[in-house]
């Protein structure tokens, strides 16, 4: 019964590393970068609310990504 319990739970364990259908998409944007927007002293919110930058980063928030000169994103972390 033990041997059985651990291939379910290693099964089950196997199974859950999955594609994450959660993940952010990433958004097809041309130009993906414009240099005139990058803020090297902007100033963020260090709050967590993951976005997909077109570039295929993530970055940790919407304005993170605006400074870093990044024209659009999807919400979430990109799919790596």
């Amino acid at each position: 019964m033990r041997v059985y319990l651990i291939y379910v739970v290693i099964l089950w364990g196997l199974l859950s590393c999955t594609k994450n259908e959660d993940c952010g998409k990433i958004i097809s944007a041309n130009p993906c970068f414009d240099a005139a927007q990058v803020d090297t002293n902007g100033v963020c919110t260090e709050e967590y609310n993951p976005v997909c930058g077109c570039d295929g980063n993530t970055y940790s928030n919407s304005c993170h990504a605006s400074i870093n000169g990044i024209t659009s994103w999807s919400m979430g972390e990109c799919c790596n």
